[in-house]
């Protein structure tokens, strides 16, 4: 079995975990078969904490509620709440919209904890 590419995330997933799972497409949630799906433990890494208090800081400063931010995304404001929380990961194509909504560029915030 090939070792899973170094990331930075090797803390808290391993290539064959990703591998062996099942996918619950709507949640964002995945568990190995004939499990109950628990939270995955990227969502509970410190980079990811820093990236969801990022968001929702950067909610606040453009003084945005979840709601609002909901509503420019189309979605239901648990959406919102859910990934300011850690109940769900966003994607990559999902981090940008939110960005996009809140008007900050991906690249400033993942900077900002990168750093």
């Amino acid at each position: 079995m090939m070792p899973y590419p170094a990331t930075g995330f090797a803390d808290c997933c391993s290539y064959r975990s990703l591998t062996h799972v099942t996918e619950y497409p709507n949640s964002g949630y995945s568990a190995p078969p004939g499990r109950v799906a628990a939270v995955p433990r990227v969502l509970q890494s410190t980079f990811y904490k820093k990236l969801r208090s990022a968001l929702a800081e950067a909610r606040s400063q453009a003084g945005l509620t979840q709601e609002d931010v909901a509503e420019k995304l189309g979605r239901p404001q648990s959406f919102v709440s859910k990934y300011e929380s850690g109940e769900r990961r966003l994607d990559v194509l999902e981090f940008v919209e939110v960005c996009q909504a809140l008007g900050v560029l991906p690249t400033e915030l993942l900077s900002g904890i990168l750093a």
